[in-house]
């Protein structure tokens, strides 16, 4: 244009004054002002038509389809609704607490390995490229066939831990664990390929647990779900605290499905245990230390099916033949097909002298310290009669009668290890249930 032209960028646009060159006829001008009006009022900021928020949202969904955001959360609540993990895209159950800037996406894309989440999928596909991992980041203590399980310091990988909390909090309503990961250790099952070690779930547990639970937290991944893996990681926990010497318990209160998977467990184990062993004389605390099971479960696992009853001051255990004969049959006709080996383990319990112990505990060294003190007084004084009689010349005939509750040092040590915290004081009578 030439100097002194308006250009139509500038000025009113609604004045109609912008003159069209001269061959123009009117029916020219009166377009033009209809045109300029309708820019006027889509400039007004008050006023956005239907057709504006029309175009806006064909827009916004565009956008979304570009990025892999196909599901919004805005209808069900959850962020993310959908998750992009290896070669499966997994609908959420719950709300994670991911940092701000992804907290409102409806698709997160995690890799498979190192549990890192990204915005998009061209990040993912870059971050694969020079991601570099294969497995979790620690040593492998279980292997069997194509399945492992790597034993995860909280303090050690406290990144990768961390993800692996959030991720877990998509499938878990209870779990209020995200951060504070230094004082568990997370023991990581995965299937393995000639790709890598794939996620199958993991179980949590604290490293000092006064109550000696050896189950804080457990999740099985949706692809993964109804194939024996949540019982595989059950029984390795249990595996684990036979290896340590002790009875162990899942942390309580359980969710419900954790409820319906460890009473199922817990039943399994208590009728294969009667089914192998038809003693007499079978207590709780043999099948405790046999199974790995706490005192208090398997009396309440008893209790449930109707195997225990109280006559004549004694607890009793019934064996309910054809409850046990029918889940042999079940178990024959349709065999578990992921079973933990306990010789495929290799790990070694980490001992600590400073863990803490119970108050139960604690009784109970202190009550083994004060006999072996008496025992040793007690030898003291039988040395000083035996000594005086000696020099009296008079014949030691009754000494030991003075002394008659003299208890020796292996029936002291006895005494010690009934007070270990296997046996609750709540649950004297366990020494006391047999079989009919």
């Amino acid at each position: 244009p030439q100097m002194g032209t308006p250009s139509p960028g500038k000025g009113s646009l609604a004045d109609g004054r912008i003159k069209p060159e001269q061959d123009d006829g009117t029916e020219i001008k009166i377009s033009i002002k209809q045109e300029n009006t309708d820019l006027f009022l889509v400039g007004t900021k008050d006023i956005v038509t239907e057709e504006d928020l029309e175009m806006f949202k064909q827009a916004r969904e565009l956008a979304m389809e570009k990025i892999g955001c196909k599901n919004g959360g805005e209808a069900n609540g959850r962020y993310p609704s959908v998750i992009e993990f290896g070669k499966y895209e997994i609908q959420t159950w719950y709300s994670s607490p991911y940092p701000q800037e992804y907290s409102k996406l409806s698709k997160l894309f995690l890799c498979e390995f190192c549990l890192k989440y990204m915005k998009s999928k061209n990040i993912l596909l870059r971050h694969s490229k020079k991601c570099g991992w294969f497995h979790p980041p620690a040593n492998e203590i279980y292997r069997r066939k194509d399945l492992s399980v790597f034993e995860v310091d909280g303090n050690m990988s406290k990144i990768y831990c961390q993800n692996l909390c959030l991720l877990a909090k998509l499938f878990l309503d209870h779990k209020t664990l995200y951060y504070d990961v230094e004082p568990f250790l997370f023991y990581v099952l995965t299937k393995n390929d000639e790709k890598g070690c794939h996620l199958v779930g993991y179980f949590s547990k604290e490293k000092l647990c006064q109550q000696k639970y050896n189950v804080s937290c457990i999740m099985i991944m949706p692809q993964y779900q109804r194939q024996g893996f949540g019982r595989f990681l059950i029984d390795f926990s249990y595996l684990l605290s036979r290896r340590e010497g002790q009875a162990g318990s899942p942390e309580k209160p359980l969710s419900d499905l954790g409820r319906v998977s460890y009473l199922a467990y817990w039943k399994s184990v208590v009728l294969e245990y009667l089914y192998c062993h038809h003693e007499k004389q079978i207590s709780i605390k043999g099948m405790s230390r046999a199974t790995g099971m706490c005192p208090h479960d398997i009396a309440t696992t008893l209790q449930q099916h109707s195997m225990i009853d109280r006559r004549e001051e004694k607890f009793v255990l019934i064996r309910r033949e054809k409850l046990i004969s029918s889940h042999m049959e079940k178990l024959k006709t349709s065999p578990r097909t992921n079973e933990v080996d306990p010789e495929s383990l290799r790990w070694t319990p980490v001992l600590v002298p400073n863990a803490a112990v119970s108050e139960e505990e604690r009784e109970a060294e202190k009550e083994a310290e004060r006999l072996m003190e008496q025992a040793s007084c007690w030898e003291k004084e039988e040395q000083e009669v035996l000594s005086a009689r000696v020099n009296s010349r008079q014949p030691p005939g009754k000494v030991h009668s003075k002394n008659k509750y003299l208890r020796p040092s292996e029936n002291v040590m006895v005494l010690a290890e009934r007070g270990q915290p296997l046996d609750p004081p709540k649950e004297s009578s366990e020494e006391e249930e047999k079989e009919e």
